[in-house]
């Protein structure tokens, strides 16, 4: 059975529910999709993260600014870490009692108000003091980032493999370096922590990371569709050794398990 309505009896009824629900009335709208909100995505990425650093800063003593040689951090699009990090640089540094320092990098400019923090902290991402910084620090993990896209659980783990190939790319050492650790779960949680690199990390050249993303191949749609569709008959690079997808197991426990054999 169903119920019509005027607008004038929905907005009578309306009122006197008010009522009810405390005077204010919220409607919610149902989807049937996700709804993503990115400005909400980004505060709550920040907020998880600076409650595992301040978690973490109970068990180790460290300025992260000044004793992380390299930071690795969940990198949903390759850029995202440097705009996160930014804020949480500020403060390790003027935790450590070097605020004047990064006044005099912005020309003795220092933000009066709230609402000023948010457009002289944006110039100060901009900076050439924070952009060496970031290219030190955070550049190295991005670089494989930038060129793969989100891998979502796998981010923070690409970011180290980046960071490590990155140096012996370089022919840098990183024994004895530290690495700090910041992980953060679309579930609202994050993880932080730190390592250090033990020799024989240069080993790691072997995989040839950039040289294999370089030699990466690009196809078209149909080719993207047979293949996602378990379509493809012969590999997208039959003249390389190529991994190839048999199929999905039904047994149970091992529902959806994915089998392939190396050509």
């Amino acid at each position: 059975m169903g119920l019509s309505l005027s607008t004038e009896d929905a907005e009578e009824r309306l009122s006197k529910a008010n009522g009810f629900w405390g005077g204010n009335t919220m409607l919610r709208t149902y989807h049937e999709e996700p709804v993503f909100d990115g400005q909400y995505s980004n505060s709550a990425y920040v907020g998880r993260v600076k409650e595992a650093l301040a978690h973490f800063g109970t068990k180790i003593n460290v300025n992260p600014a000044l004793e992380w040689d390299r930071v690795v951090m969940h990198l949903p699009y390759a850029f995202h870490g440097r705009r996160m990090l930014v804020n949480f640089y500020l403060d390790w540094m003027k935790e450590n009692g070097r605020w004047a320092e990064i006044v005099a990098a912005m020309d003795g400019e220092k933000p009066e108000d709230k609402e000023e923090a948010k457009t002289w902290v944006r110039a100060f991402s901009k900076s050439s003091y924070y952009k060496n910084y970031v290219s030190k620090a955070l550049e190295p993990a991005e670089r494989a980032s930038s060129l793969i896209g989100n891998m979502y659980t796998a981010s923070i783990f690409m970011g180290l493999i980046s960071t490590l190939c990155d140096a012996a790319q370089r022919k840098e050492s990183l024994t004895g370096k530290v690495i700090g650790f910041m992980g953060y779960g679309s579930g609202s949680k994050a993880k932080v922590f730190q390592g250090t690199v033990q020799s024989g990390w240069n080993k790691v050249a072997k995989l040839r990371l950039f040289e294999r993303l370089e030699d990466r191949v690009a196809v078209d749609f149909t080719t993207y569709e047979n293949w996602h569709n378990e379509k493809l008959q012969t590999p997208i690079v039959p003249n390389k050794s190529a991994f190839i997808f048999e199929g999905l197991r039904t047994q149970e426990n091992q529902e959806y398990f994915r089998d392939y054999t190396r050509q």
